[in-house]
């Protein structure tokens, strides 16, 4: 823990900041003698669950309570501060989670406390206990001596056995309000002489996603720093490289891997960490979902610039792809602690997100009043004589050729990729044109340029040249079921 994060750390229950009725119903067990023997205090990183199982240990022990509050000044509060009393055992069960741990409490609890009123067991991210350790554990928590507390701390609750979480008393701290923690940075920011802006502060509370420890932090290296301008700040706290991570994303988005890798490896040669970049990375797809769905731009700790870029994202994919990303990028963030060779998880990771296919409907985003028509030409040149010029002559131009777009268009539509029913709507809405001279049908694709929201339309059509075969196959598919076996290839002008 940081110097100024432990300097500040609350020592009484009215300064824990932003956990809302939990201190005061802790005050009052205290000040009623209403002393529950085992707990479990569960919330995210640095809400403030320890911190609060010490003042709990200290107000229980205090030899003169202050209306339910610890004295600080008393020899029991004293100790406790300092770490100094063998009564108050602390077990980080992350790294020491064996049951030859959870032994070493059972023996000790039979002995009475040696200077306090209470032995105090405060056991951080109890859900990492071993099955063993829990099932010793059960046993010690069905019956505990009068004069022991158990305080359980834990991230996820719901990994702890049902049969433990029966057994204790339950407080749900929460995550931090950014408010919150503006309040406590500006307090300690008066008190250090930071004299930082505001706004910096604010950049701050948000990058510490309601964590006020994590805040603090951050806070000690501003300060340390010297740095006061709000844009020095910016790139001090690595915002700045949230750039990289803006482009990466609108490489994948368009579907552009190979510059998204190149973009990657601009990150390697910068020595940011890897795995801060598949944070930063899902951070982003995390901010484009929340945007989407209409969430407040306050709740997104950037930047107006990304901001802005973000918003124009959120146009450019729908939710699904939006899932899908988000649940790679968390499968490359767990395998990247047993891989050796990260850069090329990280490139598989790239280039799987640039391929998945964008289900996205644009047609009902099209303006009534297109503007700047582009035409996009797919040109179909049949070999086949069942289409020969006089046969189309015969039968009618026009109504040979609506005919075969009907059956197109239904063939396609019936498929179940999304790509090709995306295909037969862009069909369905383009004019037929054909030219005896030729032999060619032509397909005139009108899509308006100017419009942001139909960028993703003129980006798919150029996919047609890569998915061309597969395009191909099923357009034959579909002449042939309108008893025309033709042949012809798929150009893109």
């Amino acid at each position: 823990m940081s110097l100024l994060a432990n300097r500040y750390r609350p020592k009484l229950f009215k300064e824990v900041t932003g956990q809302g009725h939990i201190p005061s119903i802790l005050l009052n067990q205290v000040k009623n003698r209403n002393i529950t023997n085992s707990y479990i205090f569960k919330g995210p990183k640095g809400s403030g669950k320890t911190t609060s199982a010490r003042i709990l240990a200290k107000a229980i022990n205090c030899l003169s309570p202050i209306d339910g509050e610890p004295c600080l000044q008393c020899e029991n509060c004293k100790s406790i501060e300092n770490n100094t009393s063998i009564d108050i055992y602390e077990l980080d069960a992350a790294s020491n989670n064996g049951i030859d741990n959870i032994r070493e409490i059972i023996d000790s609890i039979r002995y009475a406390p040696s200077n306090l009123k209470y032995k105090v067991y405060i056991i951080d991210e109890a859900h990492r206990l071993s099955a063993q350790a829990a099932d010793a554990f059960l046993k010690t928590l069905e019956e505990p001596p009068s004069y022991v507390v158990f305080i359980l701390a834990t991230t996820d609750a719901n990994q702890l056995p049902a049969t433990i979480r029966s057994r204790c008393q339950l407080f749900d701290f929460r995550r931090i309000a950014v408010e919150d923690i503006l309040t406590r940075l500006k307090h300690i920011n008066l008190l250090e002489k930071g004299d930082l802006e505001e706004k910096s502060l604010m950049l701050i509370a948000k990058l510490a996603d309601g964590a006020l420890r994590d805040a603090v932090s951050l806070l000690e290296k501003v300060i340390s720093s010297n740095k006061k301008s709000y844009e020095d700040i910016v790139e001090l706290l690595g915002v700045a490289s949230n750039e990289i991570c803006l482009k990466i994303t609108e490489k994948l988005i368009n579907k552009k891997s190979d510059e998204a890798v190149e973009e990657f490896y601009t990150i390697i040669k910068s020595g940011k960490s890897i795995e801060i970049f598949i944070n930063d990375l899902m951070t982003t797809f995390r901010n484009i979902m929340l945007i989407k769905c209409g969430a407040d731009t306050n709740i997104i700790a950037m930047n107006e610039n990304y901001i802005k870029k973000v918003q124009y994202f959120a146009k450019q994919i729908n939710f699904e792809n939006i899932f899908e990303i988000i649940d790679i990028l968390q499968d490359a963030e767990s395998k990247l602690r047993k891989t050796s060779q990260v850069s090329i998880l990280v490139e598989m990771t790239l280039i799987k997100i640039s391929r998945l296919n964008r289900n996205k409907q644009i047609n009902s985003d099209f303006p009534n009043d297109l503007e700047d028509i582009e035409i996009e030409e797919i040109e179909i040149n049949s070999i086949n004589n069942n289409i020969a010029n006089n046969n189309i002559e015969e039968k009618g131009n026009n109504i040979l050729l609506d005919q075969i777009r009907t059956n197109i268009v239904n063939y396609l539509k019936n498929k179940t990729n999304p790509n090709l029913v995306y295909i037969s709507n862009i069909i369905n809405n383009s004019a037929f044109k054909e030219d005896f001279d030729e032999n060619i049908i032509r397909i005139s694709v009108a899509i308006s340029t100017n419009k942001k929201e139909n960028d993703y339309a003129i980006d798919y059509l150029k996919e047609f040249e890569t998915s061309e075969n597969y395009i191909k196959r099923e357009i034959i598919s579909a002449f042939s079921k309108n008893n025309i076996n033709t042949q012809f290839e798929i150009v893109i002008e």
